[in-house]
């Protein structure tokens, strides 16, 4: 083997891509595993990840994609994500932060409230991209 792949390889190594069924999420899932690592596909539309994987073609990388629902706004549901995880896989090497709040998990939708004006913009909606982008960022990590 050589130095660098024995420093740096991720062959064999857990990470968890949370955000996983999304653009850049699915995207880096995919390298991540086509470089060898065991990736958990973490994301609240567990329906979109498990089609995505669905659709790959290599059995290689295909074998190494876990499919896993979590609501990164919720701490005990973290907190168990990360205890059933490492009880079942084994010890966690890395972690990509992949999500965000933008109204709708499956499309760029301009007519959700999170698109709405400063003077109209609902708390509800700022109180969503808050607890998913920025506490759900600080719980992950």
């Amino acid at each position: 083997m050589k130095l660098v792949e024995s420093l740096f390889g991720l062959s064999e190594k857990l990470i968890v891509v949370a955000g996983g069924a999304g653009q850049i999420g699915f995207s880096m899932s995919i390298i991540l595993a086509d470089a060898g690592a065991n990736v958990i596909v973490a994301d609240l539309d567990i329906e979109m990840a498990e089609n995505k994987i669905k659709e790959i073609q290599e059995d290689e990388i295909k074998k190494r994609l876990i499919p896993i629902k979590l609501d990164v706004s919720k701490k005990e549901e973290i907190e168990t994500f990360f205890q059933t995880i490492t009880e079942k896989y084994g010890a966690l090497y890395g972690l990509v932060n992949c999500f965000h709040f933008k109204g709708n998990s499956r499309k760029l939708d301009t007519t959700s409230n999170f698109f709405s004006d400063f003077e109209n913009y609902p708390l509800e909606a700022w109180e969503q991209v808050h607890d998913i982008n920025l506490t759900g960022s600080f719980l992950m990590s």
